[in-house]
């Protein structure tokens, strides 16, 4: 994947964690969006994070049908 888009409502859930985690968060975010993997070693509150995250990424890779696109 090239691109995807940021959501506003994982900036906000990021805010939450504790400073020293959220560069870490953002970076996990760019990762899983370039190569769709959760590192194994993830734990804690980055892996369930990154979980719910997930499901949002994976849709923007599913290509549009011919009738979302008009």
């Amino acid at each position: 994947m090239d691109s995807f888009v940021f959501k506003m409502a994982w900036h906000e859930a990021i805010q939450e964690m504790p400073q020293y985690d959220q560069g870490d968060m953002y970076q996990l975010i760019c990762e899983y969006a370039k190569t769709g993997k959760i590192p194994e070693n993830l734990k804690g509150e980055k892996r369930m994070m990154l979980l719910l995250i997930r499901g949002d990424i994976d849709f923007m890779r599913e290509p549009l049908s011919p009738e979302e696109h008009a």
